[in-house]
């Protein structure tokens, strides 16, 4: 609204000014008007209202090239694009779209100045608890941790604590310590994690990447009652436009620490439920099938785990014919 309100005070000046010159005849006021006119195409242009930016077609062109496995074009182009982002806006979007797609692409060395980038321009414009920046800091240190490289992943996650601690900040940064070998920081940071947890007595969507994160740190130090009760009350927090990758990692994480715990039975409802609740393709159906058909199988239920079998090979069926 901020910015409507000043296109519009510049469109009246450029209005009162024409009118002005008719009345009086002073050519001053033309002279304000185009002065208005200037000032107002100026600041459109800031604002991207009639601008096309030049990088997002060379991104395009990059990721074409990549998947076609045309590595050397696709550098070329994702270097070129950053030097068409004009500020730090596009540079950040930029950065950030080329890195997401590095990662994916299994291009760790290519992705991490760019996700590095994409990470410190949000945290300044953003701040580092926004969403977005979380989630670039969570790729980011993960690229680290896959790289041999966690050390680098436990400095990064330890300064988004020093600077605004919270949950999720904490949870994640005791997954990173303990991978890096620092047992004892590691269990302060996911102990301080589960009081703020503990002390938020709503069950919001907000709240589930800090559970989730807690979990994961649960489940790889077997403590998984704790794992299961932090899986459950991230079921609970579940909203109707919860994201179905976040739906689905809770599940299947619950689903994971039922079954450790031997709970086969109770693993199946849960995986019954996640089953129920996606639209899957055949062949990511045929897989669901196929793993519910393995926890069956455990809980003693045979019957169920061969039909749930044959529905898989059907769907394979339907996969190959396609």
């Amino acid at each position: 609204m901020g910015q409507i309100y000043w296109v519009f005070r510049i469109f009246v000046l450029m209005v009162a000014g024409v009118v002005a010159a008719i009345a009086t005849g002073n050519p001053l006021y033309l002279l304000v008007t185009v002065a208005a006119f200037i000032g107002l195409a100026l600041y459109v242009w800031r604002q991207g209202y009639v601008y096309e930016p030049k990088w997002e077609p060379l991104v395009s062109q990059g990721e074409d090239q990549g998947t076609k496995g045309d590595w050397p074009a696709a550098l070329a182009n994702f270097d070129a694009a950053m030097k068409k982002a004009r500020n730090p806006k596009e540079r950040r979007q930029a950065s950030e779209q080329i890195g997401k797609f590095l990662l994916r692409s299994d291009r760790i060395g290519d992705a991490e100045p760019y996700l590095r980038q994409a990470v410190n321009l949000s945290t300044a414009a953003l701040g580092p608890t926004h969403p977005t920046t979380a989630t670039l800091r969570n790729q980011l240190s993960d690229l680290y941790v896959k790289s041999g490289q966690a050390g680098l992943a436990a400095r990064l996650q330890g300064k988004a604590v020093a600077a605004a601690s919270s949950p999720e900040a904490s949870a994640r940064y005791a997954e990173i310590l303990q991978q890096s070998g620092d047992a004892a920081g590691a269990a302060a940071q996911y102990q301080q994690a589960l009081q703020v947890i503990e002390a938020t007595k709503t069950d919001s969507p907000a709240l589930l990447p800090a559970l989730l994160s807690a979990a994961r740190y649960a489940i790889k130090t077997n403590d998984l009652q704790r794992a299961e009760d932090l899986m459950r009350r991230a079921s609970r927090c579940l909203a109707r436009d919860t994201p179905g990758k976040i739906v689905d990692e809770v599940l299947t994480t619950l689903i994971e620490v039922l079954a450790a715990e031997g709970r086969h039975a109770d693993a199946v409802e849960v995986a019954q439920k996640r089953l129920q609740g996606r639209s899957l393709d055949p062949p990511e159906a045929a897989q669901a099938r196929r793993q519910m058909a393995d926890l069956m199988e455990k809980a003693g239920m045979n019957d169920e785990a061969a039909k749930q079998r044959r529905l898989a090979s059907t769907l394979e069926g339907m996969t190959a014919r396609r």
